[in-house]
């Protein structure tokens, strides 16, 4: 289950620079099968130096608020978290599908425009989160936003998220090391969790380059 992920700044600002590579296949409810899922891409990237680096940094979203008007019912209750009496607005930290379009209201920071409720004390400081570590890219090609930047604006929500993250950044994927960025609160780096996955689709890590290479 996984989202494609963008750009956009704290101010409003909503660039279309990018859509970092998504690793993990999703299903699609609506369709009722699994989509082929770029799995290679980023991984012969990266035996690429003349790739740019924002084709050489990936992640997946386990935290989403899918947008109000896709897909349609039934299956938009399987793109939201589920309800559960103690979170009635939907537990985000039970698993769910995180279907398209599920990162848009955290990168851009509409769910409250759009009238979506705030589900747990994590649903604001995890939004921007997301915000500020997209901007920080646009600005520097880091998605590691700069703790001097933060703490001069006293954003000290996303301060937060990266001292509970701890010392591991997210990093580049790299010929010799091939992460992603598991993007929850808090965010963490994982291996291709996904690649027996994509093997077995056809689309292995070595695809592309043994189909057109």
């Amino acid at each position: 289950m996984s989202v494609e992920t963008s750009s956009t700044s704290r101010l409003g600002f909503t660039p279309t620079i990018l859509f970092a590579v998504k690793i993990m296949p999703r299903r699609t409810p609506q369709l009722g099968r699994t989509l082929s899922p770029p799995c290679t891409t980023t991984s012969v990237g990266a035996k690429m130096p003349s790739t740019p680096t924002l084709f050489k940094l990936t992640s997946t979203v386990n935290r989403s608020y899918q947008i109000t008007y896709w897909p349609n019912p039934p299956n938009k209750q399987l793109c939201n978290a589920p309800p559960t009496p103690a979170h009635p607005s939907g537990d985000p930290n039970i698993d769910y599908f995180k279907c398209h379009s599920g990162e848009l209201m955290l990168v851009f920071g509409t769910w409250r425009k759009w009238g979506l409720p705030e589900r747990d004390s994590n649903d604001t400081p995890f939004t921007q989160f997301i915000i500020d570590s997209w901007s920080s890219f646009v600005r520097t090609q880091n998605p590691n936003p700069s703790l001097a930047f933060l703490q001069a604006r006293g954003y000290s929500n996303t301060t937060a998220e990266l001292a509970l993250a701890g010392s591991t950044p997210w990093a580049e994927v790299t010929a010799r090391s091939q992460t992603l960025r598991f993007l929850e609160w808090p965010s963490r780096q994982v291996g291709f969790r996904e690649s027996a996955q994509c093997a077995a689709l056809g689309q292995a890590l070595g695809y592309i380059l043994q189909r057109y290479g």
